[in-house]
């Protein structure tokens, strides 16, 4: 989506084609139920088969990236990607009752029903990506889809997964870290910062060390410093 000024305002955002808001969690929800289930339930409805190789995306030419995901989420089998992925949509519609359908998601709230379905499941990614600047992050997790036909791809990603398990332990500690960063820096409450929307953090971040870099670079031209690489202006645009 293209409206940084929406995003900055930790206003919820218009989902039109499904009639509903989607409301921007503060870091203090999110605390609720942890950095790594947030990204990882993220990541998982960010599904896409442009992360497969191409003799997978051949045996899944004829399902979309929604109907696999239906497939996961309706799945009988506790799996911990699905249960992050439902965390993160109760912080995204909190006053709306979700439940799982075949073909669609359903949101049930005070206004009436709302639906996530193959039509707009592609307007929902571009709302969350924006939100919380998923394009950052890399795209991982063991997927295990109830459809026979994408069984393959299911246990050549739990592989992948395994291979990254057995190099030990990996703590997911992006926003905390932001945060200790920037209280520190700017010398803020670090309770401060609990109020802010991930793409708020992200944006103050990125300018943030913009701004430290710049202030370094014109200091030490000041002192006679030569051939120095050339720095961003920290007013520069960061959202491209």
């Amino acid at each position: 989506m293209d409206n940084e000024l929406l995003l900055l305002s930790s206003n919820d955002i218009p989902f039109l084609e499904a009639q509903v808001n989607i409301h921007q969690p503060t870091l203090s929800e999110i605390s609720l139920i942890g950095e790594e289930s947030f990204f990882s339930g993220c990541q998982f409805l960010n599904f896409s088969k442009s992360i497969l190789n191409l003799e997978d995306k051949t045996d899944l030419e004829d399902r979309s990236d929604f109907e696999i995901f239906m497939s996961i989420m309706c799945s009988s089998e506790k799996l911990d990607y699905k249960n992050n992925a439902m965390m993160v949509l109760t912080l995204l519609f909190p006053t709306s009752q979700i439940k799982l359908m075949p073909n669609e998601l359903v949101l049930m709230n005070k206004n009436g029903l709302s639906r996530i379905n193959s039509t707009n499941f592609d307007a929902f990614k571009d709302i969350i990506v924006s939100m919380f600047e998923l394009n950052d992050l890399g795209t991982g997790g063991g997927y295990n889809p109830a459809d026979n036909r994408a069984a393959k791809i299911a246990e050549k990603l739990q592989k992948a997964k395994n291979r990254k398990a057995q190099d030990g332990p990996h703590k997911v500690a992006i926003l905390s870290r932001y945060v200790s960063i920037l209280a520190v820096g700017e010398q803020k409450d670090i309770n401060d910062f609990m109020h802010y929307t991930v793409f708020q953090l992200k944006d103050e971040f990125k300018r943030y060390q913009m701004k430290q870099s710049f202030d370094m670079y014109v200091q030490a031209k000041m002192a006679g410093a030569k051939d120095l690489d050339e720095v961003d202006n920290w007013m520069d645009d960061i959202h491209p």
